[in-house]
Protein backbone atom coordinates (compact mmCIF):
# COMPACT_ATOMS: atom_id res chain seq x y z
CA UNK A 1 0.00 0.00 0.00
CA UNK A 2 2.77 2.45 0.96
CA UNK A 3 4.68 1.73 -2.26
CA UNK A 4 1.57 2.47 -4.35
CA UNK A 5 1.11 5.83 -2.60
CA UNK A 6 4.79 6.68 -3.05
CA UNK A 7 4.65 5.76 -6.77
CA UNK A 8 1.52 7.88 -7.21
CA UNK A 9 3.15 10.87 -5.49
CA UNK A 10 6.29 10.50 -7.62
CA UNK A 11 4.20 10.23 -10.79
CA UNK A 12 2.24 13.38 -9.91
CA UNK A 13 5.48 15.26 -9.17
CA UNK A 14 7.05 14.19 -12.48
CA UNK A 15 3.91 15.25 -14.37
CA UNK A 16 3.96 18.65 -12.63
CA UNK A 17 7.63 19.20 -13.50
CA UNK A 18 7.03 18.19 -17.14
CA UNK A 19 4.08 20.56 -17.38
CA UNK A 20 6.17 23.46 -16.04
CA UNK A 21 9.00 22.70 -18.47
CA UNK A 22 6.67 22.47 -21.45
CA UNK A 23 4.90 25.68 -20.47
CA UNK A 24 8.26 27.45 -20.28
CA UNK A 25 9.30 26.15 -23.71
CA UNK A 26 6.05 27.40 -25.21
CA UNK A 27 6.48 30.85 -23.67
CA UNK A 28 10.11 31.03 -24.88
CA UNK A 29 9.21 30.10 -28.45
CA UNK A 30 6.27 32.53 -28.42
CA UNK A 31 8.55 35.33 -27.20
CA UNK A 32 11.15 34.49 -29.89
CA UNK A 33 8.45 34.54 -32.59
CA UNK A 34 7.05 37.84 -31.31
CA UNK A 35 10.54 39.40 -31.35
CA UNK A 36 11.15 38.17 -34.92
CA UNK A 37 7.80 39.59 -36.07
CA UNK A 38 8.57 42.93 -34.41
CA UNK A 39 11.96 43.12 -36.15
CA UNK A 40 10.32 42.28 -39.48
CA UNK A 41 7.73 45.09 -39.03
CA UNK A 42 10.54 47.62 -38.58
CA UNK A 43 12.63 46.28 -41.49
CA UNK A 44 13.15 48.01 -44.82
CA UNK A 45 10.64 46.61 -47.37
CA UNK A 46 13.44 46.26 -49.94
CA UNK A 47 15.43 44.11 -47.51
CA UNK A 48 12.37 41.94 -46.81
CA UNK A 49 11.83 41.49 -50.56
CA UNK A 50 15.52 40.62 -51.02
CA UNK A 51 15.42 37.95 -48.29
CA UNK A 52 12.16 36.50 -49.64
CA UNK A 53 13.62 36.41 -53.16
CA UNK A 54 16.87 34.64 -52.24
CA UNK A 55 15.16 32.04 -50.04
CA UNK A 56 14.38 28.75 -51.74
CA UNK A 57 16.19 25.80 -53.27
CA UNK A 58 19.13 26.20 -55.63
CA UNK A 59 20.50 23.50 -57.93
CA UNK A 60 24.29 23.78 -57.88
CA UNK A 61 27.27 22.03 -59.40
CA UNK A 62 31.02 22.47 -59.18
CA UNK A 63 34.29 20.88 -58.21
CA UNK A 64 36.13 19.73 -55.14
CA UNK A 65 39.88 19.49 -54.66
CA UNK A 66 41.76 17.78 -51.82
CA UNK A 67 45.38 18.47 -51.03
CA UNK A 68 47.63 16.66 -48.60
CA UNK A 69 47.48 13.17 -50.11
CA UNK A 70 43.78 12.44 -49.59
CA UNK A 71 41.60 11.20 -52.45
CA UNK A 72 37.91 11.24 -53.26
CA UNK A 73 37.70 7.67 -54.47
CA UNK A 74 39.60 4.42 -55.09
CA UNK A 75 41.09 5.74 -58.32
CA UNK A 76 43.37 8.06 -56.37
CA UNK A 77 41.83 11.27 -57.71
CA UNK A 78 42.24 14.37 -55.56
CA UNK A 79 39.66 16.19 -57.70
CA UNK A 80 36.01 15.49 -58.23
CA UNK A 81 33.00 17.04 -59.92
CA UNK A 82 29.77 17.61 -58.04
CA UNK A 83 26.55 17.90 -60.05
CA UNK A 84 22.93 18.52 -59.19
CA UNK A 85 23.25 19.23 -55.49
CA UNK A 86 20.45 21.06 -53.68
CA UNK A 87 21.18 24.09 -51.51
CA UNK A 88 18.28 25.18 -49.30
CA UNK A 89 18.11 28.79 -48.10
CA UNK A 90 15.47 29.75 -45.52
CA UNK A 91 14.83 32.67 -43.19
CA UNK A 92 16.40 31.99 -39.80
CA UNK A 93 14.26 34.28 -37.67
CA UNK A 94 16.43 37.37 -37.58
CA UNK A 95 15.77 40.49 -39.61
CA UNK A 96 18.49 39.69 -42.17
CA UNK A 97 19.43 36.17 -41.11
CA UNK A 98 19.24 33.09 -43.35
CA UNK A 99 20.03 29.44 -42.80
CA UNK A 100 21.89 27.55 -45.52
CA UNK A 101 21.97 23.77 -45.96
CA UNK A 102 23.72 21.80 -48.74
CA UNK A 103 22.16 18.34 -49.00
CA UNK A 104 22.00 18.03 -45.20
CA UNK A 105 25.63 19.12 -44.70
CA UNK A 106 27.59 22.35 -44.29
CA UNK A 107 24.70 23.98 -42.42
CA UNK A 108 24.92 27.38 -40.89
CA UNK A 109 23.33 30.76 -40.35
CA UNK A 110 24.45 34.21 -41.30
CA UNK A 111 23.33 37.71 -42.02
CA UNK A 112 22.81 38.90 -45.57
CA UNK A 113 21.49 42.12 -47.08
CA UNK A 114 21.26 44.07 -50.31
CA UNK A 115 24.41 45.96 -49.36
CA UNK A 116 26.26 42.84 -48.22
CA UNK A 117 24.99 39.83 -50.23
CA UNK A 118 27.59 37.40 -48.82
CA UNK A 119 27.01 35.01 -45.92
CA UNK A 120 30.02 33.56 -44.05
CA UNK A 121 29.91 30.95 -41.30
CA UNK A 122 31.73 27.90 -39.95
CA UNK A 123 29.71 24.69 -39.93
CA UNK A 124 29.74 22.06 -37.17
CA UNK A 125 32.54 20.11 -38.89
CA UNK A 126 34.77 23.16 -38.93
CA UNK A 127 34.40 23.98 -42.63
CA UNK A 128 34.42 27.66 -43.56
CA UNK A 129 31.50 28.36 -45.88
CA UNK A 130 31.02 31.48 -48.00
CA UNK A 131 27.83 31.99 -50.02
CA UNK A 132 27.37 35.01 -52.29
CA UNK A 133 23.97 35.87 -53.73
CA UNK A 134 23.56 37.65 -57.06
CA UNK A 135 21.04 37.85 -59.89
CA UNK A 136 21.38 36.62 -63.49
CA UNK A 137 18.71 38.18 -65.68
CA UNK A 138 16.62 38.77 -62.55
CA UNK A 139 16.94 35.17 -61.32
CA UNK A 140 18.61 34.44 -57.95
CA UNK A 141 22.07 32.85 -58.28
CA UNK A 142 24.59 31.64 -55.67
CA UNK A 143 28.31 31.08 -55.67
CA UNK A 144 29.45 28.88 -52.81
CA UNK A 145 32.94 28.12 -51.51
CA UNK A 146 33.54 25.51 -48.81
CA UNK A 147 37.01 25.20 -47.29
CA UNK A 148 38.12 22.83 -44.58
CA UNK A 149 41.29 21.61 -42.91
CA UNK A 150 40.88 18.05 -41.67
CA UNK A 151 42.77 15.21 -40.09
CA UNK A 152 41.75 11.72 -41.22
CA UNK A 153 40.90 9.56 -38.22
CA UNK A 154 42.13 6.25 -39.61
CA UNK A 155 45.52 7.46 -40.91
CA UNK A 156 46.12 10.71 -39.05
CA UNK A 157 46.88 12.41 -42.40
CA UNK A 158 46.24 16.13 -42.61
CA UNK A 159 44.39 17.43 -45.66
CA UNK A 160 42.64 20.46 -47.05
CA UNK A 161 39.41 20.32 -49.03
CA UNK A 162 38.10 23.17 -51.17
CA UNK A 163 34.75 22.96 -52.94
CA UNK A 164 33.50 25.56 -55.38
CA UNK A 165 29.81 25.38 -56.37
CA UNK A 166 27.40 27.65 -58.18
CA UNK A 167 23.86 27.52 -59.47
CA UNK A 168 20.46 29.09 -59.83
CA UNK A 169 17.20 28.96 -57.91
Amino acid sequence: MKSRIIRTIICVMICAICFQCLSGCYESSKEYKDNAEEKRKNADPKEIEFIETICGTYLVSGTGVMTGGATYDDTGSSKTTFTNLAVHVVEAGGEKEVQIDLEGDYRGNGNVSLESPTVKYTDVKGYDVTVTFSFNDGNPHIDMKIFGDLTLEDTGDYLTETMTLSGDK
